[in-house]
């Protein structure tokens, strides 16, 4: 293998990690959101009862 394809290759499995790294963190954003959205709504409940 070339020197610059390799190179070519190491840059795409890196930009893959911290794509991977970033929809992991996306993800645990929008579980926070969830769980916010959740408890508001609980508290709306409890009010309107």
């Amino acid at each position: 293998m070339k020197r610059g394809t390799a190179e070519a290759h190491m840059n795409k499995l890196h930009t893959i990690s911290e794509m991977l790294k970033l929809a992991g963190r996306l993800n645990e954003i929008v579980a926070e959101m969830q769980a916010r959205k959740d408890a508001i709504l609980a508290e709306m409940n409890k009010k309107a009862a």
